[in-house]
């Protein structure tokens, strides 16, 4: 997936949140606000989106509109039941990290039983997964968010109340399990799924399979 660059202030470029088009922003100082007995004011700004021309609203160098999280859109492949969980955890991320990471271990139980229907725990899913050649660097990815997500609820040896990078950090790693696991398996295929079908037929009698009827 391309890299995400999340909105911030008198940035040039980022990710639109109306849009997640990675496109030009203007920005336009609006007015100040005047404080009742305090020195000084703070600066009201709009940035439109040469994308989708749909304006964001900043207050003293923080987006105010619309609410946005800084984690990184799905992965497009992400199974639509799997995709719920991500973006309430999308929107979770400024208000509680702790509870984003539990979302995002929940993600990745449901991943784990599409691709290894069970009642087994997670845990024993993801080392079949391995007996069945899974690459180390997803077993890890897989691990990571299996632990995270348990300390987040049970709080045994790490405090996630208030780590939004650690929570942040997790999207990306989600969104690398379903290329690795989905994506990928999808790409080979549909372009599997082009071979002539005498091409696949010889395939199909050299390693010894049966023909699909």
């Amino acid at each position: 997936m391309p890299d995400h660059h999340p909105p911030k202030f008198k940035e040039r470029k980022f990710n639109c949140p109306h849009c997640q088009a990675f496109a030009q922003q203007d920005f336009e100082l609006l007015h100040t606000i005047n404080h009742l007995n305090q020195a000084g004011s703070t600066p009201v700004w709009l940035a439109e989106c040469y994308s989708c021309k749909k304006i964001t609203i900043w207050h003293d160098r923080e987006l105010v509109y619309p609410i946005s999280s800084n984690a990184p859109p799905p992965n497009p492949d992400m199974p639509e039941d799997v995709l719920k969980d991500f973006n309430e955890a999308r929107l979770l991320l400024p208000l509680s990290p702790r509870a984003c990471c539990a979302l995002l271990r929940l993600c990745v139980e449901k991943i784990a039983n599409i691709l290894i229907p069970s009642n087994a725990s997670l845990n024993d899913k993801i080392k079949q997964l391995v007996a069945n050649g899974l690459d180390e660097s997803i077993q890890q990815a897989l691990d990571s968010i299996r632990v995270i997500g348990a300390e987040s609820i049970h709080h045994l040896q790490m405090d996630l109340r208030d780590d939004q990078d650690t929570a942040s950090a997790l999207f990306g790693i989600v969104n690398l399990i379903v290329e690795s696991t989905i994506s990928r398996a999808k790409k080979v295929k549909s372009i599997y799924d082009k071979l002539p079908a005498s091409a696949k037929e010889a395939i199909q009698k050299r390693d010894g399979k049966t023909l699909p009827s």
